[in-house]
């Protein structure tokens, strides 16, 4: 986020089952397939013991680059699993963004410094908005079954 020459890029993890959140920061580089490996670096570093990662990812490039690919094989942990596209609310980490834009960034800020600031006061405090995450960060969707459509609708569904 960002416009001009300075850009917040953020890669992030969030854990339903203990609502743990994690997050590598970058404000000279870009997101690429070394900064993705770094943050997954960063996930084993916080997690050492954990035996089975399972990222759900969306459909960014740098997934799928070779650095990714070769890191992935040395640690089979790791699993990414692609989300549909168009279907952010599916990935929980899309949520997390969308709550963390609502509460930081929904005033001005004159600097990127100030806006910066505004992000890092909400994620690195989300205990203070424990009850609105509660609700926000589910993994319980509702399910539509194929009678539910109406039938103009399913042949496209």
């Amino acid at each position: 986020m960002g416009s001009g020459r300075k850009r917040l890029n953020i890669l992030g993890a969030y854990c339903p089952d203990d609502h743990e959140y994690i997050d590598y920061r970058l404000t000279r580089d870009n997101i690429n397939g070394e900064q993705f490996v770094n943050f997954l670096r960063l996930l084993l570093a916080t997690h050492p013991q954990t035996e089975r990662f399972i990222l759900y990812v969306d459909g960014a490039r740098y997934y799928k680059s070779p650095v990714v690919k070769e890191w992935l094989k040395r640690h089979p942990q790791f699993h990414l699993s692609r989300i549909p596209a168009y279907s952010p609310n599916v990935n929980l980490i899309e949520r997390m963004w969308k709550f963390m834009r609502a509460k930081a960034l929904c005033r001005w800020h004159k600097t990127f410094e100030d806006m910066q600031a505004a992000v890092c006061q909400v994620l690195d405090h989300l205990e203070d908005y424990g009850g609105e995450l509660q609700t926000l960060m589910t993994e319980k969707f509702h399910i539509i079954d194929r009678q539910d459509i109406p039938v103009e609708y399913r042949e496209a569904a």
